[in-house]
């Protein structure tokens, strides 16, 4: 799916996908009061929420990645890039795959290896993607590569540090 061709159709688009993804999630039909479940749902204020409503802007990362979460749709997706709403049984195209897997990248390697290297920017990435072919959902293999990346970077510093590896 091509990108908006501006900023404000893309700010349409992620409230559009935040207003359709809540009312499903909440089993509503009417838009009425959406906006203060909404600043609920996503711990903004409703002042915010009506900005995203106006196309005057759009929620943060994180605030996007907490709904995606909750109302269980793809961070992608939510953010605009992607046409397929949930990351749960059968994928896009493979760039969507990757879409996702990035996403989940990029939060691990800023979280846990901010001054990492290539070649474990590069592991993190190959084992996003891997988790998610394996069928988790995007916030599963979020948590389960927070984990494993926690372990595999005190093995990365053991061997910078001399320090013979531990098997197992």
């Amino acid at each position: 799916m091509p990108r908006p061709a501006s900023e404000e159709e893309e700010k349409r688009l992620v409230w559009e996908r935040i207003l359709e993804s809540a009312l499903k999630h909440h089993r509503r039909e009417k838009v009425y009061g959406m906006q203060k479940v909404i600043a609920q749902d996503s711990g903004a204020g409703t002042a915010a929420v009506s900005k995203w409503a106006k196309g005057k802007s759009k929620p943060e990362r994180e605030t996007l990645r907490r709904l995606a979460d909750l109302y269980g749709v793809s961070l992608a997706w939510l953010s605009g890039r992607t046409g397929v709403s949930s990351g749960e049984g059968s994928f896009g195209p493979a760039d969507q795959l990757l879409g996702i897997a990035y996403d989940i990248t990029e939060l691990v390697v800023s979280e846990l290896l901010p001054n990492g290297s290539m070649e474990q920017f590069l592991w993190v990435m190959r084992r996003a993607h891997d988790l998610l072919l394996a069928g988790k959902t995007e916030s599963e293999a979020r948590g389960d590569l927070l984990l494993e990346v926690a372990q595999k970077k005190r093995e990365w510093q053991s061997r910078a540090d001399g320090e013979p590896e531990a098997n197992g």
